[in-house]
């Protein structure tokens, strides 16, 4: 029977990463092809796994609304996206911290190996969630497979290329995975796309569809498998064997008074970074499917407004036409949340709808309860004598095309305003790359997180229309994904190799514990303080900004780690 060549007849150990300190090439012209193989491999791990983050992100609302069945403008719908949000969150801490011990322990590529099965099983497995519960377990199950990826493809890269090139490998690492957050886009809005051409089922919503494909990622651990551990675990290792001090203790970080601060430091320095990329700026692309949904209507507003009118009309008129309408699980985005006309008080389609639906549900009468009602319905089919004019099934098929159209636009509008934050964090984080190597990482994490606190501030205070979104979201995206790449590049050379995959776990991950009470929060604030019965017309906008002062304390936690720039790393 034939048996695989052994790895290292396949790939040879790599160079010493510290053979060619000093050149003065490129750093890109410093690697080996086996430098260059592992950098991509590593760097297809992380950016799949930015891919299934990205679905989530996308996904995550139209899914909570769908399987609680109400409304995705519900306030709840915010709130349980929060939870979801935070679970994954939470997950991801447990993930890496369990991971990145794994990674110091068993082995950095066996540990790559298992995390890629984990986040990209979990993630297809996501798309066939009947419940809310289900959902925020697959999510947490999903989360763990997430945190560990991080740990072991920036300490791979770290460990394995030449020192002169390490900053702007693990800055290429993480720039490239904002294709991957820029994947999931394209692939969101063409499954939407596909089922609108009914080239794909339309039993089957877009967010199931986008978290089935998520599971291909899975096909990279045939790739995996040809890496060598890197010569710096190998050697740490071989010290353990022959009595020298434990890979992977969590205890260790605490029993040195030096990796205690940087480790305390780093993990606060992350729960600013974390908050702002989970707990804000996401909440940017439900905040523009608001904002292009409420566009959407106005410019098709006289002709949805007749079909509004009608098909209440008739709810009211006919109980019986109302009892198969509920049937239906149809909700109050199928109608306007505009008012109709300055003098309607803001009663609209929706809101009297949403009346309707309680009255049913608590027993009472569907009736025109309210003077600005009768002036909203006025000549439409509320009077009985006129509600056997249109055909139930054509009502209801009426509505059922006006509430797709709304859908398109905002899946559109939701994906690009993901392609415009990955677009603006790919060339922010290769700037950071370049500017921190001449100024210093300290220096440049001042200047991105200023620049984050401001333009996170500009995306949930003013964006309100298609210019707005297409200057404010890249510029937001170039600040705050950069300081994702920062953490990839300054961590790694904060530890010694015998603990760096547990120190960076423990910083990134323990961070994620304090960080996932940003998305509960954000959803709490919108469910019940900045809520439109508190005089908040867009609820989203208000918590956002409300937020975004957690800058400030990542500028105060950066200037007491030291300056690692041009220093090799920690034996």
């Amino acid at each position: 029977m034939e048996t695989s060549p052994k790895k290292e007849n396949t790939v040879p150990n790599p160079p010493n990463s510290g053979s060619v300190s000093g050149s003065k090439l490129p750093w890109y012209r410093q690697l080996s092809w086996y430098h260059w193989f592992v950098l991509i491999l590593c760097t297809m791990g992380w950016t799949f796994d930015c891919l299934d983050q990205q679905l989530f992100a996308l996904s995550r609302s139209p899914a909570i609304a769908e399987l609680l069945r109400i409304s995705e403008r519900d306030p709840h719908v915010s709130t349980y996206a929060g939870y979801a949000t935070s679970l994954m969150l939470i997950g991801w801490a447990t993930g890496g911290i369990i991971f990145g011990i794994c990674g110091d322990k068993y082995g950095r590529v066996r540990t790559m190996f298992w995390t890629i099965l984990l986040y990209a099983g979990f993630t297809g497995l996501t798309g066939f969630a009947r419940n809310v519960p289900e959902f925020l377990i697959l999510r947490f199950l999903t989360g763990l497979g997430v945190g560990g990826q991080f740990a072991v493809c920036a300490t791979i890269v770290a460990e394995s290329m030449p020192t002169e090139a390490r900053a702007y490998a693990l800055g290429f690492l993480q720039a490239i995975s904002a294709f991957g957050n820029i994947a999931a886009a394209f692939i969101t809005l063409g499954i939407g796309e596909l089922i609108e051409l009914e080239m794909l089922p339309g039993s089957w919503s877009t967010w199931r569809w986008s978290f089935v494909v998520g599971i291909l990622p899975v096909l990279l651990v045939f790739f995996v498998r040809y890496m060598d551990e890197p010569e710096a675990w190998k050697k740490a290792k071989a010290e353990e064997k022959e009595g020298g001090r434990k890979s992977g203790s969590i205890v260790e970080l605490f029993t040195d008074p030096q990796i205690r601060k940087r480790v305390i430091l780093g993990m606060m320095l992350a729960m600013v970074g974390v908050i702002g990329f989970w707990g804000i700026m996401l909440f940017a692309i439900d905040l523009n499917r608001s904002v292009f949904r409420k566009s959407s209507e106005l410019a098709n507003q006289s002709r949805n407004i007749a079909v509004e009118k009608e098909f209440l009309g008739r709810m009211i008129a006919d109980p019986q036409f109302a009892n198969q309408v509920f049937e239906k699980e149809i909700t109050s985005d199928y109608f306007m949340s505009l008012p109709a006309d300055p003098a309607s008080s803001g009663i609209n389609g929706s809101a009297i709808f949403k009346t309707l639906q309680k009255n049913h549900q608590e027993k009472k009468p569907l009736a025109l309860e309210k003077e600005d009602w009768s002036r909203w319905l006025s000549g439409s089919a509320a009077k009985s004598d006129s509600a056997s004019k249109s055909d139930s099934a054509q009502l209801i098929g009426q509505l059922t095309e006006q509430k797709k159209e709304y859908d398109l636009v905002v899946g559109r509008w939701g994906s690009l305003t993901s392609v415009l934050i990955n677009i603006g964090g790919f060339f922010g984080i290769f700037s950071f790359t370049i500017i921190t190597n001449r100024i210093g990482r300290r220096p440049t994490f001042t200047i991105f997180l200023i620049s984050s606190m401001i333009t996170t501030l500009a995306v949930f205070l003013l964006m309100d229309c298609l210019w707005k979104v297409l200057v404010f979201v890249p510029l937001m995206g170039f600040s705050l994904v950069s300081l994702m790449g920062g953490f990839t590049i300054y961590f790694p050379e904060l530890f010694p190799t015998r603990l760096r995959s547990t120190s960076v776990s423990f910083c990134y991950n323990v961070g994620r514990y304090i960080a996932a009470v940003g998305p509960g929060l954000f959803g709490g604030l919108t469910a019940y303080i900045f809520t439109e019965a508190n005089g908040f017309s867009e609820p989203i906008r208000y918590a956002g900004a409300s937020l975004c002062p957690i800058f400030l304390l990542g500028i105060l936690i950066i200037w007491f780690l030291p300056e690692t720039k041009g220093k090799p790393l920690p034996e």
